[in-house]
């Protein structure tokens, strides 16, 4: 299922629980959100990412006693009902086709009391859902940073919703899958409208240059969720100070397979999701205090890549992971806090932000070496790949002790008459040692590389 937009679903499987009975629940017929036609006649819309409304035009009173705020979820109780306007539109061969409007005068309104009933799916299976096409996504925490994504962070005493990511390249070898197959993930699981401008609250984006900051920029959306995927080296970038709340990286985890279809299971749990209101604002500013307390000595906030770590990042996907733990456990009727606990969120919250943080330290310091020796002449005969294996052989060394590693297992994936030419100019500039004849690959860590050449 390609390509599916939310404003061509007509099938009550297609939506999630709530929306179904907002549409097809005749009990429900004058329930929705409000989208005003004038200053004295609204709709009512049944869902926020579609136009499917009552087909009612409602009118209020002349004398001002009622008002209704845009967006607005009421229930209308209709004192009188007027078929016989008509309205005639254009069809598409060209003719005027004449609709019947039923305009409905408003006799008063109330707050809903509709609840929003939970996905069919509980939360560890959606978890496991959205990251399905990665082997061991939990290694990297993907499972948590692709739902979080998905189910977005609501707007808040911070203002407004949404969250930021960004992907911090690190070369890993033999291994599959990149930051962009992260995003990319994202973007095969979602309708047509969150992936482009068709809906006002919720899109996701990814960004791979300055071109796709515009384009997020040019249009507010109320829940602006993205992913910051740069290749270039961290040294190369301009601060462009976007707020970062998710930091990942792509270290043990591995692309199973690039292809993905949009589950319907899945696309109610997130529906569901953004569809939940965020907690009282007597509940947030508890829950900000207690973590601003309890992580604010921990050494992440001083982390800078191409965006800049949120020092509200904490709180926003607090508020994500109460639409993400919705499970069996949410009863609907009005907000209830989720099975996640303020010290379980603070937990995941420092989990996903320490392992962003420790492969960000990595980075620069891949980085560091490089750039320390700008000024040598043989460092700018090195190539992207030669540095990416020589980066590799380090990480081997620094991490696991590995100092000589067979030919066959460096970037086995890649063109192997380009890895050993790499590995040529590696050897002719005494970064490694070649050995076995050329069978094994020694890395070599010296203060003046050059003069081993």
């Amino acid at each position: 299922m390609k390509n599916l937009r939310l404003g061509d679903r007509d099938k009550g499987s297609e939506f999630c629980r709530f929306e179904r009975d907002l549409i097809f629940n005749k009990d429900n017929l004058d329930v929705g959100y409000v989208v005003h036609q004038s200053e004295r006649t609204f709709k009512l819309a049944k869902s926020k990412f579609t136009e499917i409304d009552s087909g009612r035009i409602y009118v209020l009173p002349q004398d001002g006693s009622m008002t209704t705020d845009e967006g607005a979820f009421i229930r209308v109780e209709v004192d009188h009902l007027a078929k016989d306007h008509r309205l005639s539109r254009p069809s598409m061969g060209g003719t005027n086709i004449a609709e019947a409007i039923t305009y409905a005068e408003v006799g008063s309104i109330s707050e809903p009391k509709i609840p929003l009933p939970p996905p069919d799916l509980p939360a560890d299976e959606f978890l496991d859902r959205v990251s399905s096409n990665w082997k061991d996504p939990e290694e990297d925490h993907l499972d948590h940073i692709i739902a979080l994504l998905m189910v977005s962070s609501p707007r808040s005493i911070l203002g407004e919703g949404g969250l930021g990511s960004e992907g911090i390249q690190r070369e890993r070898g033999s291994r599959n899958g990149t930051n962009r197959d992260v995003a990319d993930t994202i973007l095969s699981q979602l309708p047509l409208e969150f992936r482009t401008s068709g809906t006002e609250q919720y899109k996701y984006s990814k960004i791979e240059g300055t071109g796709d900051l515009k384009l997020i920029k040019a249009k507010r959306i109320s829940e602006n969720c993205y992913s910051l995927v740069p290749d270039k080296i961290y040294e190369a970038m301009v601060q462009r100070h976007i707020p970062i709340q998710l930091p990942f990286v792509v270290r043990n985890s591995e692309l199973a397979t690039s292809k993905m279809e949009i589950d319907l299971d899945v696309l109610e749990y997130q529906l569901t999701g953004l569809y939940l209101p965020p907690p009282p604002e007597g509940i947030q500013e508890d829950r900000f205090h207690k973590l601003m307390k309890d992580l604010k000595n921990e050494e992440f906030w001083d982390m800078r890549g191409v965006g800049e770590l949120d020092k509200n990042a904490g709180m926003k996907i607090e508020l994500a992971l109460t639409r993400l733990f919705i499970g069996k456990r949410f009863s609907g009727d009005g907000y209830r806090s989720s099975r996640t606990d303020i010290s379980e969120g603070t937990d995941l919250i420092k989990r996903i932000l320490r392992y962003g943080y420790e492969n960000f330290r990595m980075k620069i310091k891949e980085e560091d070496y490089f750039r320390s020796r700008k000024s040598e002449p043989w460092r700018g005969k090195l190539k992207p790949l030669d540095k990416e294996i020589y980066i590799y052989l380090r990480n081997l060394l620094e991490e696991q002790g590995i100092a000589q590693v067979p030919r066959s297992e460096i970037l086995p994936t890649t063109n192997q008459n380009k890895v050993d030419g790499s590995i040529e100019r590696l050897n002719r500039y005494g970064y490694v040692l070649q050995m076995k004849n050329g069978s094994i690959i020694k890395i070599v860590i010296s203060d003046d590389p050059e003069s081993l050449s």
